[in-house]
C-alpha cells in the first residue's frame, strides 16, 4: 500500500477511494510529461531547430539544477502539510556566507570545505529555527517562514553590503564549475539528490511518515508518529538543501551578490504544486516535482525567445502557481 493511498482522506471515505488516490499520482506525471514533451517541441520548432540540441539541454539542465535541488525538500514538506517562504533568502545567505569564508582562506587550500561547510550550516541553522517555532512552539509556517525570509534577505544586504562577493578562489569555484560528460557538477548534484529523494519519499519509512502526518494530523499523533520531529526534520532538510543550492551557486557563478536567490521560493512552490504536491498536505511527488520544475524552466525560455522583460517571469510564475493551486484545490473538493 502506498502513503498516498493510506493517508486519510479530509472528511473521511479513504478505503473507497483508495484506488483512485494511487492512480492519481502516476496519472499527473504522465500528463505533465506529455504537457513538456509537448513544450519542448514547440520551442524546437520556434527556435528553428535549436532547441532540442546536445549544448542547449545541457544548459537547460544547469539551469533547473538549483530549484531542483531546493523542490525535493520542498515537496517532502509539503507533503507534510507545510511550506517554507524563505528558500530564497537561505539560498543568498548560504551563498553569501559561503563566498566570504572561502574568499577569506583563499591561501589556506580550505575554501572548498569551508565554504560548503558554512553554506550548509546556514541552511541547517534556517531550517531549525523555522521547524522548532512551527512544530514546538505552534506559529503558523506562513509567518515563520515570511519572517526568516525577510530577515534572511536583510542578512545577504548586510554580508554583501548591497554589492557583490567576487575574486572568489579557483578551488571554490570547481565546486560548481567541474564537468563530467559535458554536464557541470551542480547537474549531478541535482541528480543525485532528485534519486535520493525520490527513492526515501517512496521507500524510507520515516519519511512516509510524512504522508500520514499530512494527509491528517490528528489521526497521524493518535496512531504514534511523532508529528513535531516529522516536521521539524522536514523543514531542516529544505533549508539544508537550499543552503547546498546556494553554495552550487555561489560557485558556479564565481561571486554572490544581494539578489541571489530571489524569487526562488516563488519557482518552487509553483513547481511541487505543478507536480502534484497539494498546500493541503498529504500528496506529492519527487519526480512530479521535478517534471515541475522543467515546465517552469521551459516557460522561461519560452519567454526570453519571446524577448519577454525579466519582470515577466516572475508574473509567470505566480500565474502557474494560483492556476496549479486552483486545480488542486477544486479535484480535492470533487474527491470528497
Amino acid at each position: 500500500m502506498s502513503p498516498e493511498t493510506s493517508a486519510p482522506a479530509p472528511g473521511g471515505g479513504a478505503a473507497a477511494n483508495a484506488p483512485a488516490r494511487a492512480r492519481l499520482p502516476r496519472v499527473r506525471e504522465l500528463a505533465l510529461l506529455g504537457v513538456v514533451i509537448a513544450g519542448a517541441v514547440a520551442l524546437h520548432l520556434a527556435s528553428h531547430g535549436a532547441f532540442l540540441t546536445r549544448a542547449n539541454l545541457a544548459v537547460l539542465a544547469l539551469g533547473m539544477s538549483f530549484d531542483a535541488i531546493i523542490v525535493v525538500g520542498m515537496t517532502v514538506l509539503l507533503v507534510a502539510g507545510g511550506f517554507d517562504l524563505s528558500v530564497g533568502s537561505v539560498l543568498g545567505v548560504s551563498a553569501a556566507m559561503a563566498a566570504l569564508t572561502a574568499r577569506a582562506l583563499a591561501d589556506s587550500g580550505l575554501a572548498p570545505l569551508a565554504g560548503l561547510g558554512v553554506g550548509l550550516v546556514a541552511g541547517l541553522g534556517v531550517g531549525a529555527i523555522n521547524g522548532l517555532v512551527v512544530s514546538r512552539v505552534g506559529v503558523n509556517a506562513l509567518i515563520a517562514t515570511l519572517a526568516t525570509m525577510s530577515m534572511g534577505r536583510g542578512l545577504v544586504s548586510v554580508l554583501t553590503g548591497g554589492s557583490e562577493v567576487a575574486n572568489l578562489p579557483a578551488s571554490f569555484a570547481a565546486l560548481g564549475q567541474t564537468s563530467w560528460l559535458g554536464l557541470q557538477s551542480p547537474v549531478w548534484v541535482m541528480a543525485v539528490v532528485v534519486v535520493l529523494g525520490d527513492v526515501c519519499l517512496r521507500k524510507s519509512r520515516f519519511l512516509r511518515r510524512a504522508y500520514y502526518v499530512g494527509g491528517n494530523e490528528e489521526s497521524a499523533r493518535l496512531s504514534g508518529i511523532n508529528v513535531a520531529n516529522v516536521k521539524l526534520f522536514c523543514f531542516v532538510l529544505t533549508a539544508a538543501l537550499a543552503g547546498l543550492a546556494g553554495v552550487l551557486s555561489a560557485a558556479r557563478h564565481g561571486s554572490a551578490n544581494v539578489s541571489t536567490g530571489l524569487g526562488t521560493e516563488l519557482r518552487v512552490i509553483a513547481a511541487a504544486v505543478v507536480g502534484g504536491a497539494s498546500l493541503s498536505g498529504g500528496e506529492g511527488t519527487v519526480a512530479g516535482a521535478l517534471l515541475g520544475v522543467l515546465l517552469m524552466q521551459l516557460i522561461t525560455h519560452a519567454l526570453n525567445l519571446l524577448g519577454a522583460p525579466p519582470e515577466w517571469h516572475n508574473l509567470a510564475s505566480g500565474a502557474v502557481l494560483l492556476a496549479a493551486a486552483t486545480v488542486d484545490i477544486v479535484t480535492r473538493r470533487r474527491r470528497t
